[in-house]
């Protein structure tokens, strides 16, 4: 399924086409979809009544165009308050509806993160989708045409897919506020999610300083993220030893390591380490990361535990993406 030389964009529709069969069409906010949004649309193409929303309510139809019965365009909006990865999300909406992703491009343009998709239905229709965000305010088109019509409107909703923007941007390129975490007596820093509650551990070892990031639902941690600064383990041969007591310290909690790989191959003396894994948390199956980084006095560490993507989504997206950014952002304040 999909087009073997990569997702269109549009680049078939002829400049002069474009002025004549193609026009820009505005659909204003209003308080049942508060998401203004335009596309660029064949002029031939009809405002038509939604299909069923199938009773979810945390997404809303903004908008529905066909020509016919063999394609059409669906605009959905919603709103995440908390950062994640549009991408996951994405993948996780198309998990639901039984679609299948083939190609997928990210980008970022001055309207915010975008996202773009070509796929399948399981009915074999072909999909062109994709995602815009700016704050929390998200955007998901679903061009879908049948199969047998599929290269006859490849680019027709490769143009729809690449004109969509969320009218009056705010140009935020995140879901919620991140915050910049310094801790100036152990040096450690890293970016962190505003919705994650912080707790220091100064007193966790005399020479070794900790930080926790809580996500919180109904009360209960159900995710965190420790970072560390480790001052007793300098040499490039200690990260074995601190492998070895990341994970005696996961499972005196009573979480047992299922298994752990390394990203991709975790060698003694490298600068930084990467790995992942899976554990058993209270009886259901969770997701281990592990970062690891020497700085110049010491080394320091990020390590995730989070449900697994099958048990609470919305948290593992969440913690998957605080891993991201402790990824590019954990650093030492010298």
């Amino acid at each position: 399924m999909g087009d073997p030389k990569g997702i269109s964009f549009g680049e078939g529709v002829s400049p002069q086409s474009r002025r004549t069969d193609f026009a820009m069409v505005r659909v204003p906010a209003r308080p049942a979809r508060p998401l203004g949004l335009s596309l660029v649309l064949p002029r031939n193409w009809k405002d038509v009544p939604p299909p069923p929303s199938g009773g979810n309510k945390e997404l809303s139809i903004a908008a529905c165009f066909a020509p016919s019965n063999d394609a059409s365009i669906t605009v959905v909006q919603t709103r995440i308050p908390f950062e994640i990865n549009l991408v996951d999300w994405l993948e996780y909406q198309c998990h639901a509806r039984d679609f299948t992703i083939d190609k997928l491009e990210t980008g970022h343009s001055q309207n915010g993160t975008e996202v773009h998709a070509a796929g399948h239905s399981s009915s074999g229709d072909s999909l062109r989708m994709a995602v815009v965000g700016d704050a929390d305010r998200v955007l998901w088109l679903v061009g879908r045409s049948a199969a047998r019509r599929a290269a006859e409107f490849a680019e027709t909703l490769g143009l729809a897919a690449a004109s969509i923007r969320i009218l009056s941007p705010s140009g935020a390129d995140s879901r919620e506020s991140i915050n910049d975490y310094q801790d100036t007596s152990s040096g450690l820093h890293l970016l962190y999610p505003a919705s994650w509650q912080v707790e220091s551990l100064r007193q966790l070892l005399p020479s070794k300083a900790a930080t926790d990031f809580r996500l919180i639902e109904g009360g209960e941690t159900v995710a965190y993220l420790r970072a560390e600064a480790d001052f007793t383990l300098q040499s490039s041969e200690a990260f074995r030893r601190l492998y070895q007591v990341a994970v005696s310290e996961i499972e005196e909690t009573g979480i047992r390591i299922r298994s752990m790989e390394a990203i991709p191959a975790g060698t003694a003396g490298d600068a930084e380490q990467r790995w992942l894994g899976s554990c058993d948390v209270r009886g259901r199956t969770g997701n281990v990361a592990m970062l690891f980084r020497r700085a110049p006095s010491c080394w320091m560490s990020a390590i995730l535990l989070a449900p697994d993507k099958a048990v609470n989504p919305m948290a593992w997206m969440r913690g998957k993406r605080f891993f991201e950014i402790a990824v590019s952002s954990l650093s030492f304040l010298l």
